[in-house]
């Protein structure tokens, strides 16, 4: 299984070209020992498959060792062979880890081959995953003591190394990667075998911030006790507060404010403004998050609902519950609602606005809205959208 010759030879550079799994930048250990002229501890370090090029140090290790990946602690040569990876937040990113006899049988059994992430001073076998890594799929086990149950398997898979591909990270700093090659239930297989030290994305020109391009940063707990209170001089310092802002928007053009008009005008919208969010890994607005109102302050509707508002203005408590039902709620009527919670409350909760419309009119002072006639005026509806952003005492931003 080893190279024996050494890769001095045009023989040993075939064999290992061929035999040896190259790292994400294309490059093979073979490379990197015989033109760089990297020790092979050092390369295996940095996460190369050396098993061709560095054959008698793997043979010594395995005469000493059970199979897996190498860990915390194991030499070659007396060069430490613990593992050393890079990352940028939110950049997947191909984490290998090296090894003899790894396991290639059935790695997606639930015996293992698996690898977690953990805090930098945790123990492998009894420590959780850390938060805001995507990639691996690990849960609490029944057994507090058995800490992480990891589901996923290694996307590649060989007798000398193991790699899980596309993980990313959320948050910034130096953690932990363990591995376990089988029986991975049980605490005491698993090992450390390196680090992963995650940094935020580096500034890529001098137009980064703003709406489009947000400054690089990784997701963190914010310290509330960072606040400073008080004044410095006359001058306050920092007061933590909960508001809302509205940014609103006009639209005129003779618009009759139909319902299907107001749908139009909604979906349209929120694809002009989407901004693709680094920060939230998401497209902003969705198409929840704005609302289209005609002038008089009426919400979106179907058009058969102009119409039936003609014959007069009343709650509907049955429709109400209905309407209510669909979303998953158990409502049975405007009134018990308003039991619980104001009546502003209840007529601009946005989950329950079709139902507010459809029952609870007369409640929430939906009844002055004229259906439209064939009659022109001088200053035709005006329609406008609107979006919130929250910003919590907790320090979050919905």
């Amino acid at each position: 299984d080893y190279c024996p010759l050494s890769c001095g030879s045009s023989q040993c550079q075939h064999r290992c070209s061929r035999d040896e799994v190259p790292s994400e930048d294309g490059k093979q250990c073979w490379q990197k020992v015989q033109h760089e002229k990297l020790l092979c501890g050092e390369a295996v370090r940095l996460g190369f498959d050396c098993h061709c090029v560095c054959g008698y140090d793997y043979l010594v290790a395995s005469s000493s060792r059970k199979g897996g990946a190498f860990y915390k602690g194991e030499r070659f040569a007396g060069v430490k062979l613990a593992l050393e990876v890079a990352a940028v937040s939110r950049h997947p990113k191909t984490i290998s880890l090296m090894g003899a006899d790894m396991n290639k049988k059935s790695v997606s059994g639930p015996d293992g081959p698996r690898m977690k992430i953990v805090g930098e001073n945790e123990l492998c076998g009894i420590a959780n995953i850390i938060n805001n890594v995507m990639g691996i799929d690990c849960g609490r086990a029944a057994d507090q003591l058995a800490g992480s149950v990891c589901d996923t398997p290694p996307s590649f898979a060989t007798a000398f190394t193991h790699q899980w591909a596309d993980v990313s990270f959320g948050d910034c700093g130096t953690f932990q990667i363990c591995h376990c090659n089988q029986q991975c239930t049980e605490r005491q297989n698993w090992r450390s075998i390196g680090t992963v030290v995650v940094e935020a994305a580096p500034l890529e020109n001098e137009h980064a911030g703003g709406v489009l391009r947000s400054f690089p940063a990784c997701e963190q707990d914010f310290d509330l006790s960072s606040f400073k209170t008080g004044t410095l001089g006359t001058v306050p310092l920092e007061k933590r507060v909960q508001t809302t802002i509205t940014a609103s928007l006009g639209i005129s053009g003779g618009l009759q404010p139909l319902g299907s008009i107001l749908h139009a005008i909604r979906a349209t919208l929120v694809k002009i403004i989407a901004v693709e969010s680094p920060m939230l890994g998401v497209t902003i607005p969705l198409e929840e998050d704005v609302m289209v109102r005609s002038l008089d302050g009426r919400r979106l509707e179907e058009e058969d609902d102009d119409r039936r508002l003609q014959s007069g203005c009343f709650d509907d408590d049955a429709v109400f519950a209905e309407m209510a039902r669909k979303i998953g709620l158990a409502l049975s009527s405007c009134t018990e609602v308003l039991s619980t919670v104001y009546t502003s409350e209840l007529c601009g909760d946005p989950i329950i606005a079709d139902a507010v419309w459809k029952g609870c009119r007369q409640t929430c002072g939906l009844c002055t809205y004229l259906p439209p006639t064939t009659v022109r005026t001088t200053r035709p509806p005006l329609l406008t959208t609107s979006t919130e952003t929250t910003t919590t005492e907790d320090g979050n931003t919905t």
